[in-house]
């Protein structure tokens, strides 16, 4: 997990899971903005997990997403995150049990997007602010 905004250190973490074949599962929620070797944050696993609760730097109010790169596991999360209804024409089978999105979940998506928009203004809002704590009670 990246705390405040500091990406932990993903060379010793990969390394890590390369010598015991542990897929990576990223938690990539409070470092949207930040880079670990000129790369984002949220790049480096399998999977990424980043939360939209209240006191991320994204809200939404709740829920989250997942990132990754890995076309089968993006398509398995898609079809979970649905209605996990097998594609037919005319049968309504599912085969997985999952929540349907609601209104005030379709609204709080975007809400998420409108602030990605302006996520550059955002993390430096909060960068300043750092700043501005680290000044008062570190002087």
């Amino acid at each position: 997990m990246h705390c405040l905004g500091h990406p932990v250190d993903m060379d010793g973490l990969l390394d890590v899971c390369q010598r015991f074949g542990i897929p990576l599962v990223e938690d990539a929620a409070e470092s949207l903005g930040s880079y670990y070797r000129e790369r984002h944050t949220g790049r480096f696993g399998l999977v990424s997990a980043i939360s939209f609760n209240g006191n991320k730097i994204v809200t939404t109010g709740g829920g989250g997403t997942i990132t990754t790169d890995d076309e089968q596991l993006a398509d398995r999360a898609k079809h979970l995150t649905t209605t996990g209804k097998v594609p037919h024409a005319w049968e309504f089978y599912h085969d997985s049990v999952t929540a349907e999105l609601s209104h005030t979940e379709s609204q709080r998506h975007w809400l998420g997007v409108a602030q990605l928009e302006v996520l550059d203004d955002i993390v430096e809002a909060k960068r300043q602010l750092a700043d501005r704590y680290r000044e008062t009670f570190l002087s």
